[in-house]
This record gives C-alpha cells, sequence and structure tokens, in this order.
C-alpha cells in the first residue's frame, strides 16, 4: 500500500509539472516590431498551450520584469499581435514612445491546474535605432561611421564633396557648439525645432567652407526635415535634432545605406525607409522665417557663427 501512495505521488508530480516540460511554459520568441513614431506594432510567434499574453517595457535594458511597466492592462487573448500606443501610469493613460526608450519583451500566460502561470521574459527588443550612429561630436566617434564607397544612389543633384579632416574639425568646433546651445534652448519633445536647426545647419556648414543640403522628407512616416553631406564621395544624414524621436542620440551621422530599419529595431540597409527624400535645398536656397518663432534659431546661428575655439 505505501508503495502504491510513492507511485500516485510521483505521477501526481509528473502531470503537474508537464506543461512546463513539454514547452508550454517557455516565453514567446521573433518578437518583431513595425516601427513609427507614435506606435510599436509589436508581433511574436504563437506558443502552443498559452492561454494569453502580456508585453513589458523598460526605460533600461534587461532590467527585472518586477521593475518593467506593464503595457497591457488584460490579458491578450486575440493572437499574437499587439499596437502599443499606450500604458497607464498612477492610473493614467499615458502616451510615451516619440521620445522614449523602450526595451519590450513579452511573456506567455498559461493555466495550469486552474492557476494562471506566468513564463519568463521573452528575448528583448528595443527602438534604439541610432546605436552606433550617436553623438558624433568627436573624431573617433566619427571615423568609426565613415565609409570607403557608397552603394545606394546618389542624389540627383551636383555632389558637393567635402574632405574627412575638415568635416571632423567643424564637428569638433562649431558643431559641438550648435549642438549645445540647441540642447539648452530647444526642448525636442515640444518644439522639434528640425527645419530652423537644418536650416542654420546648412549656413553654418558654408560659413566654415563645407557644402551640404537641407532635405525635407519623413523619419519613418512623420514629416522631417535634416541635412545631407558628402564626405570623401559618400553621403550622410546628419541630424541635429533626433532627440525628438529617441533622447540624447544628437547628433546623429548615418551613412545614406543604412537609412532603412529592420524589425528588431536596427538600422541596416533593407527595411522600412527611415531617412526619406521629398525635397532638396543647398544653403542659399533656404531661410528662417522672419517672425519672433525663428528669433532663438538666429541667436543660435550668431553665437556659433562668432565662435571661436
Amino acid at each position: 500500500m505505501e508503495k502504491c501512495k510513492k507511485i500516485i505521488a510521483v505521477f501526481t508530480g509528473v502531470l503537474i509539472i508537464a506543461p512546463l516540460l513539454y514547452g508550454k511554459g517557455l516565453p514567446p520568441s521573433n518578437i518583431k516590431i513595425a516601427y513609427t513614431e507614435t506606435t510599436l506594432d509589436i508581433t511574436w510567434d504563437t506558443v502552443p498551450g498559452a492561454t494569453g499574453y502580456n508585453i513589458y517595457t523598460g526605460r533600461l535594458a534587461h532590467i527585472p520584469k518586477k521593475d518593467k511597466i506593464k503595457v497591457n492592462q488584460k490579458l491578450i487573448t486575440s493572437g499574437s499581435h499587439f499596437a502599443y500606443i499606450w500604458h497607464f501610469e498612477n492610473g493614467e493613460k499615458v502616451r510615451k514612445i516619440k521620445g522614449h526608450k523602450h526595451y519590450i519583451s513579452v511573456t506567455s500566460v498559461f493555466l495550469i491546474t486552474g492557476k494562471n502561470h506566468e513564463s519568463a521574459l521573452s528575448e528583448e527588443i528595443n527602438n534604439c535605432y541610432f546605436d552606433g550612429f550617436k553623438r558624433i561630436d568627436s573624431r573617433k566617434a566619427i571615423l568609426n561611421i565613415l565609409q570607403k564607397s557608397q552603394r545606394t544612389s546618389f542624389l540627383p543633384i551636383k555632389k558637393l564633396k567635402n574632405r574627412k579632416d575638415d568635416f571632423i574639425k567643424f564637428m569638433e568646433g562649431p558643431g559641438k557648439k550648435l549642438n549645445g546651445l540647441i540642447e539648452k534652448h530647444i526642448d525636442p519633445k515640444e518644439t522639434g525645432g528640425c527645419e530652423p536647426v537644418s536650416t542654420i545647419l546648412v549656413k553654418i556648414l558654408k560659413n566654415s567652407g563645407l557644402h551640404a543640403y537641407r532635405i525635407e522628407g519623413n523619419f519613418i512616416k512623420e514629416f522631417h526635415t535634416f541635412v545631407i553631406i558628402n564626405i570623401n564621395n559618400v553621403e550622410y544624414i546628419l541630424d541635429f535634432t533626433a532627440n525628438q524621436f529617441i533622447p540624447d542620440v544628437t547628433p546623429v551621422m548615418i551613412p545614406r545605406d543604412f537609412c532603412h530599419l529592420n524589425e528588431k529595431g536596427k538600422l541596416s540597409e533593407t527595411g522600412n525607409p527611415v531617412y526619406s527624400i521629398a525635397k532638396i535645398y543647398d544653403a542659399d536656397q533656404t531661410e528662417l522665417t522672419k517672425d519672433k518663432s525663428a528669433d532663438i534659431y538666429r541667436k543660435i546661428y550668431n553665437e556659433v557663427i562668432n565662435y571661436n575655439e
């Protein structure tokens, strides 16, 4: 009789843990995100046996689940897809996609012996698009980005080439001064300022003997203006207002070969366009508006022009 009790106990234990042993306790895999400025459209592979899913975000990489924010208020049971537009903080609905870092993980939820059991966190996917291309205000940072050649078609206009050393000198001097003044006077989440900033940037570059174009186009799907500069016969995006999309990244410099975004949130040669081009202006074709809203940008421009290292 005692032997029978032991056998029943062992058999019962196997039944309880069987869902975990056969993969049903695993987190989702193949996490992908379709990015826009205001939405993270998240998908993942279905986990057999899961009754639903939860999504978590954090402001830092690889923090424990207890320190993350749970995005969904109710268990996601409609499938392996979720459009993250807002979440709750202190009982209030908040929209914090644009201008905020997100480290996204997904969990699976299983009903085992009448109780919900949640898996560990999945792999983490982030929206730190500019990693490897940000804060290019030093010689070392710029040299790490420069390419020897370009595969993407060049702009359909006259090539205005610049020497590498001249550009580095600019970025270590007037460029760094300009970025500091922008961060001091312009709130990227409130103003953005891409149009006036790109206007004064091409003019400050020209004043330093460098040639560049001001571009009107899109960042992903949102209207945006930025600069394209040719250095040693390779074109680069130069963006002094990228902080409105992700904090603490400007100035950003990206080879045009890498102006696409893959499903893992990384700049690459293929994927959805990040910086798309609609109109092109040289330094003499673009001016600040004459109204008072541009006064701060005129002040910044004059400070940089009169700047002496």
